[in-house]
């Protein structure tokens, strides 16, 4: 492996990861018992020496010349960065507390409360059209008390929101969504809910996860118009795990606030969830995070190591990471437990479930309250949505293209007779362009119709409606673990297998294994279904730039891993199978030589964020190969956020798996922006770099493997 210096330059041959030197050996093919291999000259090709055609030449994992002593250096050299957990503010830490005041956009301020009035209001102007005076107090009340209790512990769960023949009836649907499109991984079944808007909007199944009176409670607790910046389906098996995808967390969005409407139910069954549930610590929505540093010339500083001065500047932006949103240690447990306990004046943990025999809907404030869907070895298969809301006023983007937005109408109407409210069109982004006229047209939208559905359900979670369906607002105590479910939970939270251990389980390949090149491939693309669910430390920044990235992340986090038996004109992305062909030629023997540091790593990722930055400055117009419902301007930004952010990732993780998943990111950011690119357009180094990237990660894979042989 070839070094570089700060400036690019290459300092030598040799590779040097233990403080020794260790020569590199001539290319030679391994002798195999039983294969006889014959020796012909080798070619370079591509960055590659092989020897005869590679295809027949057979594959032996291991890195010849590589010792266990440099692997340990090696990796402790890359994964070197102490990992910087949760920090949360208690209430009564009013010095940090009045630090971050005015950074941070948590706060109801004078603006906020009076979005908040007029929203109420219209909702009174509306009821009063339809009921009494008297009706009216009582509606204002109720709403007001379950406002009040959001606020305090960070959610309101409700049982049965909707009869179980209306569930039924999006259960159809939704089966045979998650069928069709799921992407059917080893952590779950995913669906990207923003490829689907015609399942969005259908009016005829989607009250039970977008009825108008949870949003009009979001809207309220948030202080201003919303919309969504995400919504997923997920279905997952019976499972004890702790991974990116269930470990607990509060949702990466530190510095604003972030509802979601949740619904949980067991898999194919009107029924609530058994065994694997959402789980949350009411109270911890009273408790923000601490920044780590702030950026200064657009990097990322940790506040130690700036002057004290530093950090009070015109245009200040903290940063914090993907790190401190996760509960991993239990110090860290104990920190959460300890916050919850300031903030609600309680002696001992109150874990909540939402389990049981109803279908549970949930309003949570995800952005700050402690959670995670916890999954258990037992019980049966579970079913979610998860849709997101953030004040469009913090976060102006849009889910779906309003062009996508009218496009659905019109199928709706036309295939299903099916009319969309005009609310569910505004928060999914058909919202206008002017933002002065945003407020009035989300008001609008609260109309009689709406009116006379939150009024519903208010009058049934009063118990004021005669009839069979009763829909609940459920207690915290009502949802409480016992004392013994409680530590139950702790020793799943703080032990459960992570990733790379679960991948280790399946024992895809072992250290010296022979075989083809082919059945390398497929090994390895294996592999890469774990490690691309691995844990990242991605930095979070508090004017939200990271938003943008979301969508490029999701094109490679939630791959499924071989493409599903549909039409070419599917809206589902590509697999990760499709997606890898056009590079299988690069998944050689491993070898010393494609091994990478991490700041050489950091540099290929620079050299791709200068890419994409060239294409934005020129105005390219991305081709819609991945299938895309976002606007096409905003594929590009997407890609080069993330692409920068893997950057800077790479070059502060503070462990093995997080320096592989990272390293690994960086390669599919690459064929991401190599498949949005014209053809006219594409610039040859991305082939190079994202050829460098894959040989590094599969000499990875070996490299782990000799440390683990020699533990």
């Amino acid at each position: 492996m070839s070094f570089k210096d700060s400036v690019g330059r290459k300092t030598d041959t040799s590779l040097d990861i233990s403080g020794t030197k260790l020569p590199v050996e001539h290319e030679k093919a391994h002798q195999v018992p039983g294969i006889s291999v014959e020796l012909e000259s080798s070619k370079k090709l591509d960055g590659r020496v092989t020897v005869g055609d590679p295809k027949l030449t057979p594959v032996v994992f291991d890195i010849e010349g590589l010792t266990s002593d440099a692997v340990d250096a090696y990796l402790l050299s890359n994964a070197s960065e102490k990992r910087r957990g949760p920090d949360l503010i208690l209430k009564g830490d009013v010095t940090r507390r009045d630090r971050i005041s005015g950074v941070y956009k948590i706060e109801i301020t004078e603006a906020k409360e009076a979005f908040r009035s007029e929203l109420l209001g219209k909702l009174k102007s509306e009821w009063e059209k339809l009921y009494s005076p008297d009706k009216v107090v009582q509606l204002e009340k109720a709403f007001l008390t379950l406002a009040q209790q959001v606020e305090q512990d960070g959610l309101a769960a409700v049982s049965s929101i909707i009869p179980t023949s209306d569930f039924e009836h999006f259960l159809e649907a939704y089966t045979e969504l998650m069928e069709v499109h799921g992407n059917k991984t080893w952590l779950h079944s995913y669906v990207d809910l923003r490829r689907h808007p015609e399942f969005l909007m259908n009016s005829s199944h989607n009250e039970g996860f977008f009825h108008p009176l949870l949003i009009a409670l979001i809207a309220y607790e948030m202080g201003g118009p919303i919309r969504l910046n995400d919504a997923r389906a997920k279905d997952a098996e019976p499972m004890v795990a702790v991974t990116l995808d269930n470990m607990l967390h509060i949702d990466n969005v530190p510095f604003t606030k972030e509802f979601k409407i949740t619904q949980f139910w067991q898999k194919g069954e009107a029924k609530g969830p058994d065994g694997q549930c959402f789980v949350c610590l009411p109270g911890t929505n009273m408790t923000p995070r601490a920044p780590d540093g702030k950026l200064v010339d657009g990097k990322p500083v940790p506040f130690e190591k700036l002057e004290a001065d530093e950090s009070d500047t015109e245009d200040l932006v903290l940063y914090t990471t993907e790190a401190g949103s996760v509960f991993r240690t239990e110090e860290e447990l104990t920190g959460a437990l300890n916050a919850q306990k300031d903030a609600l004046g309680i002696d001992k943990p109150l874990v909540l479930g939402l389990r049981g025999e109803e279908v549970f809907t949930a309003v949570a404030e995800t952005g700050s309250m402690v959670h995670h869907r916890y999954r258990v070895q037992g019980g049966n298969p579970r079913s979610c949505l998860l849709i997101a809301f953030h004040l469009i006023e913090d976060d102006p983007g849009r889910l779906i293209a309003a062009q996508k937005i009218r496009e659905s109408e019109i199928k709706l109407k036309q295939e299903s007779e099916v009319e969309v409210s005009a609310l569910n069109k505004f928060i999914l982004g058909g919202y206008p362009e002017d933002k002065r006229a945003i407020n009035q047209e989300f008001l609008e939208v609260f109309d009689k119709s709406v009116a006379a559905k939150s009024a519903s359900l208010l009058d049934s979670f009063s118990g004021r409606t005669v009839s069979e369906h009763k829909p609940t607002v459920r207690s915290p105590q009502n949802l409480a673990f016992s004392d013994e479910e409680v530590e139950e939970w702790k020793a799943s939270v703080l032990h459960g297998p992570g990733t790379t251990a679960i991948k280790d389980e399946q024992k895809i390949l072992s250290l010296g294994e022979t075989m083809t090149r082919d059945e390398f491939i497929k090994k390895t693309k294996l592999l890469m279904a774990y490690d691309k669910a691995g844990v990242l430390e991605l930095p979070l920044y508090s004017d939200g730039r990271e938003e943008k990235r979301k969508w490029a992340r999701n094109q490679i986090r939630e791959l499924t891993l071989e493409t599903p038996d549909i039409v070419a004109s599917d809206v589902s992305p590509l697999s990760l199978d499709a997606r890898l062909k056009d590079w299988e030629s690069y998944i050689t023997q491993p070898r010393k030589e494609d091994i990478k540091s991490k700041a050489e790593l950091a540099a290929h990722a620079r050299e791709l964020q200068q890419i994409a930055q060239k294409l934005m400055n020129s105005n390219v117009f991305p081709t819609d190969e991945l299938n895309s419902k976002i606007d096409k301007k905003d594929i590009l930004p997407s890609i080069h956020q993330l692409i920068h952010d893997l950057a800077v990732a790479i070059e502060n993780t503070s462990n093995s798996e997080c320096f592989v998943s990272t390293g690994l990111f960086i390669f599919w950011a690459c064929d991401t922006l190599k498949r949005v690119i014209p053809r006219s357009e594409l610039d040859p180094k991305l082939e190079e770099i994202g050829a460098e990237l894959l040989k590094h990660y599969v000499s990875m894979l070996a490299t782990l493997e000799i440390q683990k042989q020699h533990a």
